[in-house]
């Protein structure tokens, strides 16, 4: 894992987009799912069990919950993976599709700011999900991306990644 700050450095982050690109083929041994990127114990995406993307919201202990994409991500192959949030809506993208869209509350605080940001776990279950594979370009913006910027995005990415793999 690869920690990158504290929470304090982005809380409040009220609307936010973050992506990252990830190669998987397996949970590792023990895993009950795979953090890919964590914000102290208050957000994170991650690949679930079943080899789909999903995405944890913990809004200073009021209401939180899991959203997954019915993409299934862990088949060896780099995935463009963006959740982006606007105050109300939770929107997950996978290679530049949306793929999940549901309401949720946020506001923008953590229980835990002074808990690490990380990049390969999650820093709420650290030792149950460490990433098993390849993250690659990690990006947080500060500002919810539109559909058409992560299309941009994955396009002008997948080219180049589809050049290097070759």
């Amino acid at each position: 894992a690869i920690y990158l700050g504290v929470g304090s450095d982005y809380f409040p982050l009220k609307t936010f987009t973050t992506c990252a690109w990830a190669n998987s083929s397996e949970l590792g041994s023990g895993m009950t799912h795979s953090g890919i990127f964590s914000m102290t114990f208050g957000l994170s995406i991650f690949m679930d069990a079943s080899g789909n993307f999903g995405s944890y919201l913990d809004d200073n202990g009021v209401n939180p919950f899991s959203v997954y994409s019915s993409s299934y991500i862990r088949d060896g192959k780099y995935h463009f993976i963006c959740l982006n949030f606007d105050l109300l809506k939770r929107n997950m993208y996978v290679d530049g599709t949306l793929k999940n869209s549901s309401s949720s509350a946020w506001l923008g605080v953590s229980r835990w700011p002074t808990y690490p940001t990380v990049i390969g776990t999650e820093i709420n279950n650290s030792t149950i999900s460490m990433f098993k594979g390849l993250i690659d370009d990690v990006r947080v913006y500060s500002s919810v991306l539109t559909a058409s910027e992560i299309q941009r995005l994955y396009a002008e990415e997948s080219t180049q990644r589809k050049l290097a793999e070759a």
